[in-house]
């Protein structure tokens, strides 16, 4: 009975541990040069130990022809637990192989053989555990609940005001749709993709999600680019022709249409694969580009174009209208004057929080996106990254959408006097009906 051969550090010593039980038992295994190394990690002493494993057939054979099938993406998100059995106690190995060598592991087993391993080796629904998850869960529903509320209240005050209809409130009106739907689509999905190992949607969904997120995301993120270009306009140059309204609209068409074109690859390389492993399928939405050029080159190309490059433009004009607004001394000074400079220096903070916000919000995020693509981590820190910096990335960039209305609203006082109207509308309209209500 011909099994795996071991090579390399530990290998005697893992033999030993799983005492021929499982592994040993493969079948009908030709040898072939092809060595996949597997790192795996011994839980209970918290040591990590590498061994190469010869004699797969034709292993890897997909991941080998299709290399941006990331191996780290497929150990992070759908992890084997063995449980070994030594003696009268168990003891716990955490083995890094990904389903789709495990399947074609197991279909080289008889079928009591592959029964008897599987049922050793617990598929994990959850990628995390409970208290984790419950802590992401009230984390993101804080930031869905906060973001939705808040740019709806926004759209609420321009509707139902016609004098905040000016051209810069076009502009945070188009902000605020692009921020709900970041909220309504990009938390959501966001959040169960973090929590089940399993892809919970579907082909469909796996293509079509990303696409709207990213073109979202690239919304929101261009039109604060417009809003800054619109305010130096104004400070700097306050004597040139304003925009006007069908100006103002045809820049918004161009910024959605713009940021769907930049996210139409998503839905040509990404799909839902299935991976049988005797007879059960399991579901992966991932990303198969044709090499690992492409990726890395529109990785990259997304980073400059949806991040450095809006950070860099928005920090150069809002430091030139800071400097502008902040020693613009007043020709005489009056109460009105003093007045006029306190509300500029409002302004100026405005600017910095609104820069410093984007900056750091989305920095962890397109940090995490740089290191995957350009396999810059191990596979135990990509493990890591997966199970806990993303999470808390994503969750730190969502934030952005929800303190854009804030911040505009707070610190614009036709939107805040107006929103304080709106609300004060409804109370005076709900004591009215049930004034009328008492008297009928």
């Amino acid at each position: 009975m011909a099994g795996p051969k071991y090579e390399g550090r530990g290998s005697l010593a893992l033999l030993r541990t799983m005492g021929g039980r499982g592994w040993s038992k493969i079948k009908n295994i030709t040898r072939i040069p092809h060595v996949k190394r597997i790192r795996y990690r011994h839980e209970a002493q918290c040591k990590s130990t590498s061994f190469s494993v010869t004699g797969w057939p034709t292993i890897l054979w997909s991941i080998t022809h299709k290399p941006t099938i990331h191996l780290w993406h497929l150990m992070a998100r759908l992890q084997a637990v063995v449980v070994v059995k030594k003696t009268s106690r168990k003891r716990r190995l955490k083995m890094d192989i990904p389903f789709e060598d495990l399947a074609r592991l197991l279909a080289n087993m008889s079928g009591s053989e592959g029964r008897e391993l599987l049922e050793s080796i617990s598929m994990q629904r959850y990628r995390l555990s409970r208290p984790v998850i419950g802590l992401i869960v009230l984390a993101y529903s804080l930031v869905f609940l906060l973001c939705v509320i808040g740019n709806i209240l926004v759209l609420i005050v321009v509707i139902r005001t016609p004098r905040t209809r000016t051209i810069t409130n076009y502009f945070i009106l188009n902000l605020t749709i692009s921020d709900l739907l970041v909220g309504i689509f990009c938390v959501p999905f966001t959040l169960v993709n973090h929590i089940f190992t399993e892809n919970q949607f579907g082909d469909g969904l796996c293509k079509f999600t990303p696409l709207i997120q990213g073109v979202a995301i690239g919304a929101s993120v261009f039109t604060l680019t417009a809003i800054a270009l619109d305010r130096h306009r104004l400070i700097i140059h306050p004597t040139e022709r304003k925009l006007t309204v069908k100006e103002a609209f045809g820049i918004i068409t161009a910024i959605w249409i713009f940021s769907l074109t930049i996210m139409i690859p998503q839905v040509f390389i990404r799909r839902d694969e299935v991976i049988m492993i005797l007879g059960h399928g399991m579901h992966i939405c991932g990303e198969f580009w044709p090499s690992v050029e492409a990726k890395q080159i529109y990785s990259g190309f997304l980073f400059v174009l949806c991040y450095m490059g809006p950070l860099l433009l928005n920090a150069c004009l809002y430091v030139k209208i800071g400097l502008t607004l902040w020693y613009k001394k007043p020709v005489v000074k009056t109460p009105m004057a003093a007045a006029d400079a306190k509300k500029k220096r409002r302004v100026v903070k405005m600017l910095i929080m609104i820069v410093s916000h984007f900056a750091l919000s989305w920095l962890p995020l397109y940090t995490c996106w740089m290191l995957d693509d350009f396999n810059a981590l191990s596979v135990s820190h990509s493990e890591t990254m997966h199970d806990y910096v993303y999470p808390a990335a994503h969750w730190l960039a969502f934030t952005n959408s929800v303190v854009n209305p804030i911040v505009y609203g707070y610190f614009n006082n036709h939107l805040r006097e107006n929103f304080k109207n709106v609300i004060s509308m409804k109370t005076v309209n709900n004591s009215t009906m049930n004034k009328t209500r008492e008297t009928l």
